[in-house]
């Protein structure tokens, strides 16, 4: 089994089980002994889950359940602080965000799992992105 870092765009998914591709994100989930993010992560999937209750997608019953997850879930939320250099350095490429997920990859050198195209795409990250 192999470790890696998932950004807020996999839990988010993950955790909605209506959500297009969600099983294949847990298997592949399952298929990893641990899972590394930055600290951001639970606000960053809070606000997307927010976004689509105001949309009407995701009932106040399903958004419990994946805050439940989201609370529950094993991965380690690691600190940035000493990344902060590489993180200011990417996001003239990509959000500060996007970036803090790129520097824990790099740094630990595993895949960064993500439903973000976009930011597999973009230039300057050098870690191995796995898109779902």
């Amino acid at each position: 089994m192999a470790s890696l870092v998932l950004d807020a765009s996999i839990l988010v998914d993950a955790l909605r089980p209506a959500a297009p591709g969600s099983q294949a994100i847990r298997d592949r989930l399952k298929a990893a002994d641990a899972w590394f993010a930055p600290p951001t992560i639970d606000i960053e999937c809070l606000s997307a889950w927010r976004a689509l209750r105001l949309r009407g997608e995701l009932d106040d019953r399903a958004l419990a359940r994946a805050i439940d997850g989201l609370a529950t879930w094993p991965v380690e939320r690691l600190a940035s602080t000493s990344l902060i250099s590489r993180i200011h350095e990417l996001s003239s490429t990509v959000t500060p965000y996007d970036a803090a997920y790129v520097a824990i990859a790099e740094a630990l050198a595993l895949p960064l799992l993500t439903r973000d195209a976009r930011l597999t795409r973009a230039s300057g990250p050098r870690c191995q992105f796995e898109l779902m």
